[in-house]
């Protein structure tokens, strides 16, 4: 593989040639088993390991290997998450077996048959049924009448005859199970348990068990239980052991900085082995790898002359796998880096500061590595030395030669490693060109975050949106998915435009999808977005905005369907899966307190949940603070003369309820003796905002 100078996607290996971490051979052990299972009895395995773990990669190296070894036996992958779609999940399985089985000689008459079958699970209007209750239901019968389980048994019975007595076996990898939401997930595992347990057949079913366990429990049944009953054999993703992937991180290094002789002897002059010390611990996956390599590759070109290179590739380290932690660094600077305040004190006063300030950033942390943190963070920040050092001490001396090796812990240095630019708030045209090339989810999304911390998010996307066409078609899926993750997190707003965010990001998600040009994969992205339960603002005003396209909300010159990007029956079911999410939110207490409230109950008002909306206002008029809190988020962004700011929405909380009485209950906590008097300034505050909307809108 080559390394050395593009992005390097984070996708599964396809052969056994590319296999980095020795899997190949348990991979060629199960395959062997699989062509030795010589039982007509559905036999079912588990492929279980974690986010990341290469379930994939391996899945692929099994249906390699059979296909070396027998040409007879029929290999089908079936992806869920591509067909994430409640009642057609089943009906799509049987379209992809259909389509393995185009080449066998038993095609047309199972063609025919599952043609019926497919039409009668679509006709269930009870297919949830099975999944209600005690447990899961692992009964077809329960799925239909008793009229129409006699027919699908019938074509079952005619089904599993076409598979007696076949001289290979059918093997059908079931992949990216854990994206799906919990009732599809019961979903497939009743289709493998009771509708399509066929003889000869042979089900690999990729997992992360903790995921599946928790989607199959009950109440009154354990998951965990109810999975011993379906999966047969058990087969757990080998670990990579710590050296192997010590020396994949290694590789990749050598791979990145080929090209760039002046960073491979600054290494030496900093002592590379003593950093990749301190990265290995924090890189476990092949995923964890391809994320911190692939932003690496991306700044590159920013390390010779700029940054001390040793600094850099621990704080990036921090940056991806402890970002909590990354953005503390950038605020606490002149704790990290003021020696000769603390040289003022005794050296238990000193070690108690230092170990404060390291614990303050250890409650941060998501690795919860803490030797390894403290290790990293000493590296970076000499301070640390307090803890354990008596006689560590700051003199002139050494702070200079800290400077003069363009340390992080510097005056002159630190702000540096949180800019990285060319000029303020400008990236080169050469880094786009290399975001252009990137196919990865999480990278992407990591550099766009991390673009915005350095405030060059807005040049950025001024740049992205007249190249958007130069994105290869198969990596827009990997923008469209990581544009939903950071569009409510990154800021484009500032005090010398009108432009908002969501100005920009539709104009990027529109050149994506446009330069995707696939409905289908579109319909599938904004579900699988909206099945997940983070960042689900930019999706769902997405949504919102393709039905001022339909023209639902003014019907004014709706466009005709074959413009648009998903159908009207899409824009349909995936406006009341955006309902159901907002109402999510709303149980659990989120909504409340989420600063694009005003938005969110817009949506859902307009969307038809007007008396819903209502019960948000009345659920938190009672208690001071609640309501308080509630009144703080209902705000919108004004513009005044170039500046944004938020300002409570008088003219929504007019439209969605009494504002009169909201008012008087403002005025009652306002004149409350028992109110604090953070409470007092809020009310004071919008009794002013107040005065200023009524005298616009009733002049």
């Amino acid at each position: 593989m080559d390394y050395s100078s593009k992005i390097n996607a984070d996708v599964p290996i396809k052969t056994i040639n590319d296999d980095e971490l020795n899997r190949a051979d348990f991979s060629i052990r199960v395959a062997e088993s699989i062509l030795n299972y010589d039982n007509e009895a559905c036999l079912v395995l588990g492929l279980m390991g974690e986010w990341g773990s290469g379930k994939t990669s391996i899945r692929n190296m099994i249906f390699e290997h059979i296909n070396s070894k027998n040409n007879k036996h029929v290999l089908i992958k079936f992806n869920p998450w591509y067909f994430s779609n409640q009642d057609s999940l089943l009906f799509h399985f049987f379209d992809e077996l259909t389509k393995g089985f185009n080449k066998t000689d038993i095609f047309n008459d199972f063609h025919t048959r599952v043609s019926k079958l497919k039409n009668k699970l679509v006709s269930a209007t009870t297919i949830n049924a099975g999944f209600m209750g005690n447990g899961i239901s692992v009964n077809p019968s329960e799925l239909f009448n008793k009229k129409d389980y006699e027919t699908f048994n019938s074509i079952k019975d005619d089904l599993i005859k076409l598979f007696v007595g076949l001289d290979y076996k059918i093997v059908i990898s079931i992949d990216d199970i854990y994206r799906l939401a919990d009732n599809e997930i019961k979903q497939i595992f009743l289709l493998v348990k009771s509708i399509a347990n066929f003889p000869n057949v042979i089900y690999i079913l990729s997992f992360e068990d903790s995921v599946v366990k928790n989607a199959l429990s009950s109440k009154s049944y354990s998951g965990e239980k109810y999975l011993e009953k379906i999966i047969q054999i058990p087969i757990f993703v080998p670990e990579v052991t710590q050296t192997k992937m010590n020396s994949l991180i290694m590789k990749r290094f050598d791979y990145i900085f080929a090209d760039n002789p002046e960073v491979i002897k600054k290494y030496f002059d900093i002592g590379l082995n003593s950093i990749l010390w301190k990265i290995f611990p924090f890189i476990k996956t092949m995923r964890d790898l391809n994320r911190y390599m692939n932003v690496l590759n991306f700044y590159k070109g920013s390390l010779v002359d700029e940054l001390n290179v040793g600094d850099f590739l621990i704080l990036l380290l921090l940056q991806i796998f402890e970002p909590e932690i990354y953005k503390e660094i950038k605020n606490r600077k002149y704790d990290l880096i003021s020696f000769y305040k603390l040289q003022q004190l005794k050296f238990d006063e000193q070690k108690e500061v230092v170990s404060n300030l390291f614990n303050d950033l250890y409650a941060l942390s998501q690795t919860k590595r803490e030797k390894e943190l403290f290790s990293v963070l000493l590296y970076l920040f000499p301070i640390f030395g307090k803890v354990n050092m008596p006689n560590q001490y700051f003199n002139g001396e050494n702070i200079n030669r800290w400077a003069e090796n363009k340390k992080l812990c510097t005056e002159k240095y630190f702000d540096k490693y949180f800019t990285l630019s060319l000029e303020e708030n400008e990236i080169s045209d050469s880094v786009m060109s290399d975001l252009l090339e990137m196919d990865d989810v999480d990278a992407i999304s990591q550099i766009f975050i991390d673009l915005d911390s350095r405030g060059q998010i807005k040049d950025a996307f001024n740049k992205l949106i007249p190249r958007i066409m130069e994105i290869p078609q198969k990596n827009c899926p990997a923008f469209i998915m990581s544009i939903f993750n950071i569009g409510e997190v990154i800021d484009l707003t500032d005090d010398s435009t009108t432009i908002s965010n969501s100005f920009y990001i539709s104009s990027i998600l529109e050149g994506l999808i446009e330069n995707l040009n696939d409905r289908k994969v579109i319909y599938d992205l904004l579900k699988s977005k909206l099945n997940g339960n983070d960042n689900l603002f930019t999706v769902i005003e997405f949504i919102y905005e393709i039905g001022y396209d339909y023209g639902c909300y003014l019907n004014d010159n709706p466009k005709n369907e074959n413009e648009l990007c998903i159908s009207k029956n899409q824009f349909v079911e995936l406006k009341d899966m955006a309902c159901n999410k907002i109402k999510e939110l709303n149980e659990t207490g989120r909504l409340v307190k989420d600063n694009n409230l005003v938005a969110y109950l817009t949506y859902w008002h307009v969307w038809g949940y007007e008396e819903e909306v209502v019960n948000v206002f009345d659920s938190n008029f009672e208690s001071d603070d609640n309501f308080i809190e509630f009144l703080d988020h209902l705000r919108n962004y004004s513009i005044s003369g170039g500046m944004h700011r938020r300002k409570i929405a008088f003219d929504k909380i007019k439209e969605y309820y009494d504002l009169d009485k909201v008012v008087n209950r403002i005025k009652e906590i306002k004149h409350d003796e028992k109110t604090s008097e953070e409470h007092k300034l809020f009310c004071e505050k919008f009794c002013e905002e107040y005065k200023s909307f009524h005298f616009m809108f009733y002049r």
